[in-house]
């Protein structure tokens, strides 16, 4: 209802709001088609008002849609995209959330080196940033990909390093993620 009246009072700001808004509600409801149509709305809106940061946001969001269909090679090439902007702006706590998505993504493609080199990058920019959530993020993700490589003691090491982290800033889903 709030789009369909800031499209007819002409109200682009609030439209490019209101659908990223969208698009992760359907995400959470996981229709993520209906979730693509509305971050391609922000993202079309965004790129007309020069919106940048919201633009990256959009693209993320379009790409984590494809992430969750399984098109991890899609959904790389819209986080490589996304990562492009937040570069340009420095935006190192959106370029830090997008490096675990292509963590993840690369993990997923069989292609564990590559996803190391990004969650370390992950884990660098948290640190600096001094961003828990992200550092403990990136170090599930490289237990994870140890423990497929075999590396057991390795990846031990990251899972309670990570989970220390998680459990230090009250964070439930980064411990459990830590311990599964």
């Amino acid at each position: 209802e709030a789009l369909v009246i800031q499209r007819q009072i002409i109200d682009p700001l609030g439209e490019k709001l209101t659908t990223h808004n969208l698009g992760n509600a359907y995400i959470r409801l996981g229709d993520f088609r209906k979730a693509i149509e509305y971050f391609e709305d922000c993202l079309n809106i965004s790129q007309e008002l020069g919106d940048q940061s919201q633009e990256g946001n959009a693209i993320v969001g379009i790409g984590l849609c494809y992430f969750n269909f399984g098109e991890f090679q899609r959904a790389l090439e819209y986080y490589e995209k996304a990562i492009e902007i937040f570069n340009r702006r420095g935006d190192k706590q959106s370029e830090a959330r997008v490096l675990g998505n292509i963590g993840a993504s690369l993990d997923h493609m069989g292609e564990p080196k590559r996803a190391i080199n990004y969650y370390e990058k992950l884990q660098t920019i948290a640190r600096e940033i001094n961003d828990p959530y992200s550092e403990s993020t990136a170090l599930h993700g490289l237990g994870h990909i140890y423990q497929k490589l075999g590396q057991t003691n390795r990846a031990v090491k990251y899972y309670e390093d990570g989970l220390a982290i998680s459990a230090k800033i009250g964070d439930q889903n980064g411990e459990a993620n830590c311990l599964t």
